[in-house]
């Protein structure tokens, strides 16, 4: 008996029905960083039941000269993962496991030198997990400034 058929379906379903919900399993954020030395992006996701932590990692979409680090936090909680620098080169993973709710997410720019002003693309990877290492249900992420 051939499987993949009634696999893809139960795929699609299961795809539609996170779509129709507003809740998928996994978020890229994309987004920049003004010139100032000093400016953060802040972004909020909530994580849904069963959930143990959020993970996420972030990169640049070209070379600038700063680094850009990623924070996230919870209930006092916090975590910095730092891309590496260099077009397309993510950070680490990091995670943060404060459970279901919502979450912050924070970018910033560090200068790797004395630096000028300049803009930064990056992108974000982030998903909520439960404690057996399972996606859960997050909610699209909100840029709050």
């Amino acid at each position: 008996m051939n499987v993949y058929p009634r696999a893809s379906l139960s795929l699609c379903v299961l795809t539609l029905g996170a779509l129709i919900s507003g809740e998928v399993l996994a978020h890229n954020i994309k987004g920049s960083l003004r010139e100032s030395r000093k400016a953060t992006a802040v972004w909020e996701t909530t994580c849904g039941a069963a959930t143990a932590k959020i993970v996420y990692r972030v990169s640049q979409r070209k070379s600038t000269p700063f680094l850009v680090q990623l924070t996230a936090g919870k209930d006092g909680a916090t975590n910095t993962v730092t891309a590496p620098g260099g077009k397309d080169k993510f950070s680490p993973y990091g995670e943060l496991a404060q459970g279901e709710g919502k979450y912050t997410l924070t970018l910033s720019k560090k200068a790797k030198k004395k630096s000028t002003l300049g803009q930064v693309i990056y992108i974000v990877e982030s998903h909520c997990e439960s404690a057996t290492g399972n996606h859960t249900q997050q909610s699209e992420p909100v840029r709050k400034r």
